[in-house]
C-alpha cells in the first residue's frame, strides 16, 4: 500500500507538530558546553591524543588524568567549526534534530512490515505520544553530543518493543555495530546493555511461550552490547560512566532530581500512567515485563532532568500501542479525495518549512546569545597570564574566546573537576564554608562572576577588586595590583 493511501488528518498534525518543535529549536547557539566540546575536538585533531585534553585552559590538574567519553562527536564538532565557522554548529543541530524527529515519528507511525505487528500503531496515538515526548523537552535539542544518543535511543526503543511484544530479536551484528558507534559518540550507550538485560529479566517474569529461549537471546544481546560499547578509548570504564557522572554532577542543575509536578516531567508521567491505565482495563493478564520496564524508565527519567527525554523515547512505543488499541484513538482513513488533498497539503507544508529553516539558519548570528562573549574578547586583548576565577556556566565561552594565556578555576567538564571541588566552588560563590581558602588556592588575577553573586560583591566591596566591564549577567573584575589574596 502506498503512503498516500494510508494518509489521514493525524499525519498532517504530526508533521505540523514536528515542524513546530524544530522551529523552537532554531536560533543562536544555546548550549554553553558546545564551546569546550569544539576545543576538545580540535585538540584531538592537532595532537592525536584522547587523554589529558583541555589542560591548557584549566587551573585544575585531575589526580588521575581525564579522558573524554564522546571523542568522536567532539572531533566532528571541532572539524566542522574549523572548516566553516560557528555557524556550522547551527546546521549540525538542525540536521540532527530533523533526523531525530523524523526517525522518532516514523518509528511510532503505522507501517507495512512482515516482521512486526503494528496494527495498534495508529497516527492519532502516535500524535499524542509525540506531543507528550517532544513538547516538554524541546529545550534538549541543543548542539551537543547528546543529540547522537537521542537518535540511537529511537533504534533502541523499537528493538526493545519488538523483543517484548512481537518476539522479534534484533540481529546481533546490528546491535554490535550500533553500540560500537554509539559508545564513541556519547556515554549514554550504557542504556543499550541495561535495556536488553531488563528485557531478558522481563521475559522470564512473563513466562510466555519460548520465554527461556527468548530470554537467553536477550541476555546474549546484553553481553554483546556491553562488549561492543567497551571498544572505545575508555574501555570497560565506559560502563561506569553513569556512576562517575552522578558523583561529579550532583550540584549541576540538569543533573538534579526532577520535581514530580514540573512541566518537564509531565509528558513522561502522562505516557506511563496512560499506558498502565489502559493495560489495567484489559481483561487479559498484565504484561509484567512491560510494566516493569515502564516503571523503571519512569524512575530513571525522574533521577535527572537530562534523563526525561531519553526515558520518554523508550516509553513511547508501548504508549502508542496501548493508546492505539482504544476505540478513541483508532485509525480513521478518509476518502480518496481527502487523502490526495492531505498529500498535497503535507508536501507544500514541508517544502515551505524547509525553505523557512534554511532562511532562518542562513541569517542567524550563531553567537548572538553567547555570554559573556564581550568579556571573553576583552580578556583576549589583555597581555600576560590570566588566572580567572570564573562562574561555572561561563567556562566554555571563556575557554573558546578568552585567549591563549587564559586559565580557568572551574570548567564545564564536571567529571574532570570532581564533585567535591564543584561543591566547594559553588559554595564559595555564595561565601559558604572556607571560601577564602578556595579563592586563595586559585590565586586569581581576574574574575568573571555573576554580577549578583555574593562573591562578586565581596571582591568589589571589601577586597579592593576593580570593575572592568559587564556583559549581561556577568561582571569582569581585576585583582588589586598588590596583595591579590582575599583577607
Amino acid at each position: 500500500m502506498r503512503l498516500r493511501d494510508r494518509l489521514e488528518p493525524s499525519h498532517l498534525f504530526v508533521v505540523a507538530l514536528l515542524v513546530a518543535i524544530l522551529g523552537v529549536s532554531l536560533g543562536p547557539l544555546s548550549d554553553g558546553d558546545a564551546y569546550w566540546h569544539v576545543l576538545i575536538g580540535q585538540e584531538i585533531a592537532r595532537s592525536g591524543r584522547l587523554s589529558d585534553l583541555g589542560n591548557s585552559w584549566s587551573l585544575i590538574t585531575p589526580a588521575h588524568g581525564w579522558q573524554t567519553s564522546q571523542w568522536g562527536f567532539e572531533y566532528f564538532m571541532g572539524w566542522i567549526v574549523h572548516i566553516w565557522n560557528w555557524s556550522a554548529l547551527i546546521w549540525m543541530r538542525t540536521l540532527l534534530a530533523i533526523a531525530f524527529l523524523a526517525y522518532l515519528a516514523l518509528s511510532l507511525l503505522p507501517r507495512k512490515s512482515a516482521r512486526s505487528n503494528t496494527e495498534s500503531f495508529t497516527p492519532l496515538a502516535a500524535l499524542v505520544a509525540l506531543f507528550l515526548v517532544t513538547v516538554p523537552t524541546t529545550h534538549a535539542l541543543q548542539e551537543r553530543p547528546m543529540l547522537a544518543s537521542f537518535i540511537a535511543l529511537v533504534w533502541l526503543s523499537s528493538a526493545v518493543y519488538n523483543q517484548l511484544v512481537n518476539g522479534i530479536q534484533p540481529r546481533w551484528y546490528v546491535v554490535a555495530a550500533v553500540v560500537l558507534l554509539w559508545s564513541n559518540l556519547h556515554g549514554m550507550w550504557v542504556l543499550a546493555p541495561a535495556m536488553f538485560g531488563l528485557v531478558s529479566l522481563g521475559l522470564l517474569l512473563d513466562r510466555a511461550e519460548n520465554y527461556k529461549t527468548q530470554a537467553l537471546t536477550a541476555a546474549r544481546l546484553t553481553l554483546i552490547a556491553a562488549v561492543a560499547g567497551c571498544i572505545s578509548p575508555l574501555g570497560p570504564r565506559g560502563l561506569l560512566l553513569p556512576f562517575s557522572f552522578h558523583s561529579a554532577t550532583a550540584y549541576i542543575e540538569e543533573w538534579q532530581p526532577v520535581r514530580f509536578f514540573s512541566s518537564q516531567a509531565a509528558g513522561l508521567i502522562a505516557l506511563v500512567l496512560i499506558t498502565i491505565f489502559i493495560w489495567a482495563r484489559r481483561k487479559q493478564r498484565l504484561p509484567l515485563s512491560q510494566v516493569l520496564i515502564l516503571v523503571l524508565l519512569l524512575i530513571f527519567g525522574m533521577t535527572a532532568y537530562r534523563n526525561i527525554l531519553p526515558a520518554s523515547i523508550l516509553v513511547a512505543p508501548f504508549a502508542v500501542a496501548a493508546m492505539g488499541s482504544t476505540s478513541l484513538l483508532r485509525a480513521r482513513p478518509g476518502t480518496v479525495e481527502q487523502r490526495k488533498a492531505l498529500a498535497v497539503v503535507s508536501t507544500v507544508f514541508l517544502l515551505a518549512s524547509a525553505c523557512g529553516v534554511v532562511y532562518v539558519n542562513a541569517r542567524v548570528n550563531p553567537l548572538a546569545k553567547t555570554t559573556p562573549l564581550a568579556i571573553a574578547q576583552k580578556l583576549a586583548t589583555i597581555d600576560g597570564p590570566k588566572r580567572v576565577l570564573n562562574n561555572y556556566n561561563a567556562s566554555g565561552v571563556l575557554a573558546a574566546f578568552g585567549g591563549s594565556d587564559l586559565k580557568l578555576a572551574i570548567d564545564g567538564r564536571a567529571d574532570r573537576d570532581g564533585g567535591d571541588y564543584i561543591k566547594q566552588y559553588l559554595n564559595a560563590e555564595s561565601l559558604i564554608g572556607p571560601w577564602k581558602d578556595l579563592v586563595n588556592s586559585v590565586n586569581p588575577n581576574y574574575a568573571v562572576l555573576a554580577s549578583d553573586s555574593a562573591l562578586a560583591q565581596e571582591l568589589l566591596t571589601h577586597q579592593s577588586w576593580t570593575l572592568i566591564s559587564r556583559d549581561g549577567e556577568f561582571t569582569l573584575l581585576k585583582a588589586p595590583a598588590v596583595g591579590p589574596k582575599v583577607r
